[in-house]
């Protein structure tokens, strides 16, 4: 065991904050739909974009591939957290690898959620009536989207920069040569 590397130590703090906010996000996506659905028809179908695109397009995402990725990467930090108190560079790299798989599981996701929410913009682009309407339409698509996007590019920033700090300690191994 070796010195303690604050900064994997903080990032593995914010990943583990990060994945509870978001566990707990889908977690309160799916019991709105729990309770409420039937009270708001169409608003949930337990697809993860589907608020994005409609009451009966049924293909997508199910939260609940969000809720195990998330949970993982929850419980993963947990451990990462233990792993850079104990100055552990041999489980700092096991926690990258493990960060890593789950941003490739987020990324599957995230890319089968984002195409079939284009699939589904399309055909309604295609159905509108007129250029007003399909402007709207358009635009709706475009904001989903870049949402979807915007979420992918901050997970991917904050789960490589995590598993980059965990594996690589020339920072503690500098701090501690000068």
């Amino acid at each position: 065991m070796g010195e303690v590397d604050c900064t994997a130590l903080g990032k593995a703090i914010i990943l583990c904050l990060f994945g509870m906010c978001m566990f707990a996000h889908y977690w309160s996506w799916l019991t709105f739909c729990g309770k409420f659905g039937d009270a708001f028809p169409g608003f949930y179908d337990k697809n993860h974009y589907n608020i994005a695109t409609a009451p009966d397009y049924d293909k997508g995402v199910e939260v609940e591939a969000y809720l195990a990725v998330w949970a993982c990467v929850f419980v993963a930090s947990i451990v990462g957290v233990l792993c850079m108190l104990a100055g552990s560079a041999k489980f700092g790299r096991v926690y990258a690898m493990g960060l890593i798989a789950a941003w490739l599981w987020i990324s599957i996701q995230d890319y089968v959620g984002l195409g079939h929410m284009v699939s589904y913009y399309q055909d309604e682009i295609d159905n509108a009536f007129g250029d007003d309407a399909e402007a709207a339409v358009t635009a709706k698509q475009n904001a989903w989207g870049f949402l979807i996007a915007g979420l992918w590019f901050g997970e991917t920033f904050i789960l490589f920069n995590t598993a980059w700090d965990a594996a690589n300690r020339d920072d503690v191994e500098r701090k501690y040569q000068d």
